[in-house]
């Protein structure tokens, strides 16, 4: 991997909007890995996907439960970023209640996606 590549775990519904997601972190030099949903994940932390950092839609649930709040004990210190395409107030701060350390709203900027990923670095 290039210097400064950081692996991105995508977990986000809509093909349409991962494909997306994974073009621009391609060309920001990004290593990005797509998952539809949480149950689709691997199985341990042992599998050697090492995560840098960790994009996912927080309305996404998994019996019951947050995505967010999984992936955060599955992979415990891998910094969050909440992508979602709420408008509403509160979906910012639901996300950072929740323990995410980015919010950005859809549709995103190659720009703000690559400035993102480069605070949850310094943040990491």
């Amino acid at each position: 991997a290039a210097a400064g590549a950081l692996r991105v775990l995508v977990v986000y519904p809509s093909a349409v909007v991962a494909e997306v997601l994974l073009a621009m972190l391609a060309s920001l030099g990004h290593l990005p890995t797509h998952f539809p949903g949480a149950d689709a994940l691997p199985p341990t932390a042992a599998d050697g996907a090492g995560w840098d950092v960790i994009v996912v839609d927080p309305a996404l649930r998994v019996d019951g439960e947050r995505v967010g709040a999984r992936l955060s004990r599955r992979w415990p210190g891998v910094p969050r970023v909440a992508l979602t395409a709420r408008a509403d107030a509160a979906a910012q701060r639901e996300a950072i209640a929740a323990g995410f350390e980015l919010f950005l709203r859809l549709p995103v900027s190659r720009a703000a996606l690559g400035d993102g990923l480069a605070r949850c670095r310094r943040s990491a």
